[in-house]
């Protein structure tokens, strides 16, 4: 990711996040509209099927342009979505294969 993180590290984090939340938590983030622990939960979700995705390219040895190429995250980038601007989806410049 640009900030230096990585996937995995925001999967562990919306995880951490779950285990502090109830069903009566609200969620406020920086921007959008509040979230409940469904949304986080949601978008953790889309978060590692994404991951599992790009995993499974990477284990057929495909390159990053091949990878980027295979739109793994296509069928997803809408689900989880809590508002205007909001995604749990990734863009290429967001995020880097590491082998």
């Amino acid at each position: 990711m640009s900030s230096g993180g990585s996937l995995a590290g925001t999967i562990v984090a919306k995880e951490k996040m779950l285990s502090l939340s109830g069903n009566k938590t609200r969620i406020v983030a920086d921007e959008g509209p509040p979230a409940s622990t469904a949304d986080l939960k949601a978008s953790r979700d889309v978060l590692v099927t994404i991951k599992a995705s790009v995993q499974k390219l990477i284990d057929e040895g495909r390159s990053e342009a091949e990878v980027i190429a295979a739109k793994p995250t296509k069928g997803l980038d809408a689900r989880g979505r809590r508002g205007e601007g909001s995604s749990p989806g990734m863009s290429s410049p967001g995020w880097r294969i590491n082998r």
